[in-house]
């Protein structure tokens, strides 16, 4: 008995049986599964193996994939930072401080003085409420910074209402430098232009037609009003396929009379972006107050500059110089459209008389009366054809920009003596003139 309960206290020996494994079976008894053999170990460990090894696999593309979700992240959070400081910036150079304001003046006469440099979005002029007054300095946040270097460039030492103002940047402008440097260079490849100061019953198609005359367009955009699409702000933007032809631009239509305002041009300072978009960042009234500016005496308004010669049209018996489609649309945006601006002049000379010079000779003399935009030489002959030149009829064109500049022509040439010629000069029908007819 004592050896039969001594074996029965020792360890199963499991090497001799295999281990069954159990399982609940519907009825909820246990079931034992079945052995495995040797085939079906090895296909079970493989299985086990290529599990283990996709696990891995997809762990490794999961954290590859988090990582890269997370570098696209970083990026994007530089990219919103880096135009954040961009717009701070350009918001920052898009600022002007006026000081030495008169106490009189009001923030309606300040706009009417420097609205002619582009769209004002702010103008604050803070008010001291002890002494019932302003303070007598300013701040105009302009849309763009080219409006506010326009400013700063002809307003600087000008007076208003008898006292000499101070203008510059405030003071908080130099934070911006940095970055303002590197917005001018990548503006100077784009060979664009800031133009201000547009008429209303100016088209950007008349932009466009006036602008052509220094070389070929890439694109020209005046900025529309936001609640009013139809219309522009008073100000775009031309881009150039040559650097040359944009400094020419520049040069030659800074303070140019269209449609009876003078045109503000100067190159661009920054790449194209959404003027009218609007940005959280406020405009602190009392911002910069102490600012370093070198007042001048206010320079004289400089003279319209003359636009570069367009070439000649050449027609049997017509010579002309300069561009009759530009001549006629600035006939249109004139404030006196509904009046010619052309003047024929009868009797000054002879067919023997005409030359390569007389249209230079003719545009020279007309020039005390206005600017001369075209001169065009006709040379009329009479039915049948002409025996000689003294049967040729002379006649001469000359298209100024205004009405009251022909007007006066006529009035100084009309019944004059040249060369021993009575001249005859009056106006032209414009509409005779556009279809070309000089028969009149």
């Amino acid at each position: 008995g004592m050896e039969e309960a001594k074996d029965s206290l020792q360890p199963e020996d499991t090497t001799k049986r295999p281990r069954r494994k159990r399982l609940a079976t519907l009825d909820g008894n246990a079931a034992e599964l079945p052995t495995l053999n040797r085939e079906q170990q090895e296909k079970l460990n493989k299985v086990q193996a290529y599990c283990e090894k996709e696990t891995y696999a997809y762990k490794q593309q999961l954290s590859i994939v988090q990582s890269m979700s997370q570098e696209a992240l970083r990026q994007q959070q530089a990219n919103l930072f880096e135009f954040a400081a961009q717009q701070r910036a350009i918001q920052i150079m898009s600022r002007v401080y006026i000081g030495s304001i008169a106490f009189d003046l009001r923030e309606d006469h300040i706009k009417q003085a420097f609205n002619v440099f582009g769209a004002i979005r702010n103008l604050s002029l803070p008010w001291d409420a002890v002494a019932m007054k302003h303070k007598g300095f300013c701040f105009i946040e302009y849309d763009t910074p080219e409006a506010s270097q326009l400013a700063i460039d002809a307003m600087a030492g000008a007076t208003i209402n008898g006292r000499l103002i101070k203008v510059g940047r405030p003071s908080n402008a130099p934070q911006a430098g940095a970055i303002v440097d590197t917005l001018r260079k990548e503006a100077a490849s784009f060979h664009r232009i800031y133009i201000a100061s547009i008429s209303p019953n100016v088209t950007e198609t008349d932009i466009r037609h006036v602008f052509e005359a220094f070389g070929p367009i890439r694109s020209c955009k005046l900025v529309p009003q936001p609640d009013k699409p139809e219309k522009h702000k008073s100000y775009g933007f031309i881009e150039y396929e040559r650097d040359g032809d944009a400094s020419e631009a520049v040069a030659n239509m800074n303070l140019f009379d269209l449609g009876g305002m003078y045109l503000r041009v100067c190159r661009a300072l920054t790449p194209a972006r959404d003027y009218n978009a609007s940005f959280a960042i406020s405009f602190d009234a009392e911002t910069g107050e102490e600012i370093s500016t070198k007042p001048t005496e206010a320079p004289p308004p400089p003279p319209a500059p003359t636009l570069p010669s367009l070439g000649a049209e050449k027609e049997e018996n017509v010579t002309i110089s300069g561009s009759t489609q530009r001549l006629l649309m600035m006939q249109k945006l004139t404030r006196q459209s509904e009046k010619s601006a052309i003047v024929v002049i009868r009797n000054m000379v002879s067919a023997g008389d005409v030359d390569a010079n007389l249209q230079t000779e003719i545009a020279t003399e007309c020039c005390k009366f206005g600017d001369v935009e075209q001169v065009i030489v006709f040379q009329e002959h009479p039915e049948g054809g002409a025996k000689s030149m003294d049967e040729i009829n002379v006649k001469i064109f000359v298209g100024f920009y205004r009405p009251e500049h022909a007007e006066a022509a006529v009035a100084s040439l009309d019944k004059r003596w040249y060369g021993g010629r009575l001249i005859s000069a009056a106006i032209y029908p414009m509409d005779l003139f556009v279809k070309k007819d000089y028969s009149g």
